[in-house]
């Protein structure tokens, strides 16, 4: 039987099994050897009752679509010239805005679009050109845009937040969640604008400018894009309806703005992106039944527990376990795509936390601000593959240009990481405590 459990995570840790198989044949085979065959049943109808039930999971279907619509559609452009606009206005055209317009452009875009993986694609045809146009380095456009591309995934309407409060079994809320990862987000994206600051100190004015005309013309359409977020966040954040709620307002808001009254996308282009999008929707679905219930073995069993007593024999401080913590994740981060590590890991890493006393919406923010550091640490944070996709350059070279972000990402992790008050500062006593509303 270790055979077989050893030879399956092997195979997942080297990408040979699909995860949804790997976790399915995992449950199985540890479900039938430690509770006998009368038991394999409940491997698949424990996770069906859960899964019907469970109306927060609609708003990673609807998003996941919403997301797709956004990035095919000329919404990005229209982000990118409208940032631009901005920053050189407040600037006065100075080399570093441009790439400090990346960053904000990419850090606003990410959440629209669910993974940062979407915002490399659609953003990086468009951000490369505007940051060579003002002579910056290769270097550093590929660090600038391989690293903005995880940015962004605290902020609302983000689909890692949201699965991540539906793992965590009612033990955060997703509008904390959102309310606490503002001042942690503001962090991650001022500290890269600093360096790029810093960088471009000696480089000549940006001679490359958008003027008002340009903006003026694609206004009426970027207006009524951002017009949805403030109201959606309004309305979720004063408990005027639901995270469910929400997804299919915002998705049917893009479905109609973007391919009926701005025609952007044909019919025939979106019953296409339907179904690539239908695609991910799903597999995100199959991934958690499964993990539904490999994880329901692991509670069962007391495996945390159990991890939990292993663990307390080296480690007696909570600050160290955070430590600890923050390394096993930019590992799960770099190793598995974002979805797959909260399903996957969340509700192992949830009871261990609890057992050291930290606070369980720190912990998300930690979570989560960990696998999005770990999209671009080397060698396989799926940032760099794809950035080496897009822009065709080595992997090689990627590294290289990614390393001086990264580490400013890491500094950044400390900081949210051993001061809670900057995630626990926008809430109110009680939740800073841990106490749930």
């Amino acid at each position: 039987m270790i055979w077989f459990f050893i030879f399956f995570v092997i195979l997942l840790i080297l990408n040979s099994l699909p995860l949804f198989a790997g976790l399915g044949a995992l449950a199985v085979l540890l479900t039938g050897f430690f509770s006998g065959k009368e038991s394999l049943v409940n491997v698949f109808i424990d996770p069906l009752g859960r899964l019907t039930q469970n109306d927060m999971l609609l708003p990673v279907v609807f998003f996941t679509i919403m997301g797709y619509i956004v990035a095919r559609s000329g919404a990005p452009e229209r982000f990118v010239k409208l940032f631009q606009y901005l920053m050189q206005g407040l600037f006065n055209k100075a080399a570093f805005s441009i790439g400090v317009m990346a960053i904000l452009v990419s850090a606003f875009f990410t959440p629209l679009t669910g993974a940062s993986g979407v915002t490399i694609i659609a953003l990086g045809g468009i951000l490369m050109p505007a940051l060579a146009r003002v002579a910056y380095p290769e270097n550093l456009r590929l660090g600038i845009i391989a690293s903005s591309g995880s940015l962004g995934l605290l902020f609302f309407p983000s689909i890692p937040v949201i699965l991540y409060g539906i793992v965590s079994n009612n033990k955060v809320s997703i509008s904390d969640l959102f309310r606490a990862g503002i001042l942690p987000g503001a962090l991650l994206v001022l500290l890269p604008s600093l360096y790029v600051f810093w960088a471009t100190r000696k480089f000549k004015a940006a001679q490359v400018t958008v003027s008002f005309a340009e903006v003026k013309k694609v206004l009426p359409r970027i207006s009524l894009e951002l017009l949805i977020f403030p109201l959606m966040y309004f309305l979720f954040m004063s408990g005027k309806i639901a995270v469910s709620e929400i997804g299919l307002i915002a998705l049917l808001y893009f479905l109609v703005l973007e391919v009926v009254f701005f025609k952007e996308i044909s019919r025939g282009q979106l019953s296409g992106l339907l179904l690539d999008s239908a695609s991910v929707a799903g597999g995100i679905l199959i991934i958690i039944f499964f993990a539904t219930s490999f994880t329901s073995f692991m509670i069962d069993y007391e495996i945390p527990r159990k991890l939990f007593d292993w663990i307390g024999q080296y480690i007696h401080s909570k600050w160290t376990f955070l430590v600890v913590l923050n390394i096993f994740l930019l590992l799960v981060g770099s190793l598995m795509d974002i979805f797959s590590a909260i399903i996957v890991v969340a509700p192992l890493v949830i009871p261990l936390a609890e057992l050291y006393n930290v606070n369980m919406i720190h912990l998300g923010i930690l979570f989560l601000t960990n696998l999005e550091i770990g999209y671009i640490t080397p060698p396989v944070g799926m940032n760099l593959f794809l950035a080496a996709f897009r822009f065709k350059v080595p992997m090689t070279k990627v590294y290289r240009a990614i390393l001086p972000f990264l580490f400013i990402l890491l500094l950044a992790q400390l900081v949210i990481t051993y001061v809670p008050q900057l995630s626990l500062g926008l809430l109110n006593s009680g939740q800073v405590r841990g106490e749930q509303p």
